[in-house]
């Protein structure tokens, strides 16, 4: 305890809050050691009494009515409980007042057989799809989840339901996986023209639907190396949607002879004609990784990707890189080595027969029989000498090539 310069006694309540730490203690004791007068004494027994005796509850009183509100206060006030996340809760509101099915067996059932096509899909990806196939706001609110639109949702839930399967098969005969497919938010507005469209049955096999599974693929591939529904992706998703209809309640979808890139691309605000400089990022990425797939698949449209029968592989062989000149790997280093400058994707046959051939061999093995011109066109490669030792030469050339050919596609 200490006096200020009018002689008002101030108490240390860190102290005072420490006191019952010790098994002797006793606030009169306290009060007399430091020769509190009597109000002061009173005061501490007040103090003490309401940290150590009286029940109190803390609040504060909300004001706004609005459900999404109180239930992001409980979720953070519940971290110390049993953990619900938002999406846990809208989920029992969405699945509550579902009348002839067990809603949440169908969904979770759902999640796992698209589990077993290769993608870790959750409750929340399918939340989502029903928003925006039916919802004027694809935001998750609690507010979203009424009753008419729950009845809406179970009436139509296997049509739902077949479609987001077909989906995914699409997906998977396009060569994506878990890992290679960057955003799920990206194939929603997929979901929305075979789902409106009702052309969801064997849309990944059939015949007729071959023109628009490439058109597809091409738009698909192109948004993710954008990484354009990363950030705000409802913004985005409400833009996307646009192209098929501008009354969501109604559920008219506008006359569609094709899935429409064009018009998804101009509603959405933030798409823009990319660069070389975006171009010459993408050709920097490094074989595996996550984006290296689809910009190889794009370069490369023509291979088996529906049976996974294909293969990432370096022009000039990985194991030959240790023999590169030095100036050239100070020069360019592994992360040029490694990257789509010096990768292709050939069949699984093919490369394993090309193996760690030099490029310079395994082109003149190629060649014998075939057109050399055609066959280095075919697999983007440079018209230069093939060694090792021309290597600057042979990455500056196919770098060229590359760069106009993404340019195209992805504009």
């Amino acid at each position: 305890m200490f006096s200020d310069n009018e002689n008002n006694k101030w108490f240390r309540v860190g102290r005072i809050l420490s006191l019952h730490q010790d098994e002797n203690y006793d606030l009169d004791d306290f009060a007399e050691e430091q020769e509190l007068d009597k109000e002061s004494k009173k005061m501490l027994k007040r103090l003490d009494k309401v940290v150590h005796t009286d029940l109190i509850i803390n609040y504060y009183e909300e004001d706004d009515q609005k459900p999404d509100k109180a239930v992001n206060i409980f979720v953070r006030i519940n971290s110390g409980g049993t953990y619900l996340s938002f999406s846990d809760i809208l989920m029992s509101i969405a699945v509550a007042n579902w009348k002839e099915k067990d809603a949440r067996n169908e969904i979770y059932n759902l999640v796992d057989n698209i589990g077993s096509k290769g993608f870790n899909i959750s409750k929340d990806y399918v939340l989502k799809a029903f928003l925006f196939l039916y919802h004027k706001d694809v935001r998750s609110m609690i507010t979203s989840f009424n009753n008419g639109f729950i009845v809406k949702i179970e009436e139509n839930w296997e049509k739902i339901r077949n479609s987001i399967l077909s989906l995914f098969d699409l997906a998977k005969s396009y060569g994506l996986t878990d890992y290679t497919l960057t955003s799920y938010n990206a194939t929603l507005p997929i979901l929305y023209y075979l789902y409106h469209r009702d052309i969801y049955e064997d849309f990944a096999t059939k015949k007729c639907y071959e023109t628009e599974r490439e058109s597809i693929r091409r738009w698909l591939f192109s948004i993710l190396l954008r990484k354009t529904f990363g950030g705000q992706g409802d913004a985005v998703l409400t833009q996307a949607r646009r192209a098929f209809t501008n009354d969501i309640e109604t559920e008219l979808i506008k006359p569609l002879n094709d899935f429409p890139v064009k018009e998804i691309n101009t509603e959405i605000k933030k798409l823009t004609d990319v660069g070389d400089d975006f171009i010459e990022e993408l050709l920097l990425t490094q074989k595996d990784s996550r984006y290296s797939f689809p910009i190889l698949a794009m370069l490369y449209p023509d291979m088996d990707y529906k049976n996974n029968n294909f293969h990432q592989d370096h022009l000039h062989p990985a194991s030959t890189y240790d023999k590169l000149k030095q100036e050239h790997k100070d020069k360019f280093g592994w992360t040029v080595y490694n990257s789509i400058l010096n990768l292709q994707m050939l069949d699984s046959n093919e490369n394993m027969s090309k193996n760690a051939k030099p490029l310079d061999t395994w082109i003149t093995e190629q060649t014998k029989s075939k057109d050399k011109d055609r066959f280095i066109e075919s697999h983007l490669i440079p018209k230069v000498n093939y060694s090792l030792e021309n290597f600057d030469n042979f990455i500056v050339d196919r770098k060229k090539i590359l760069i106009e050919k993404l340019k195209n596609i992805l504009n």
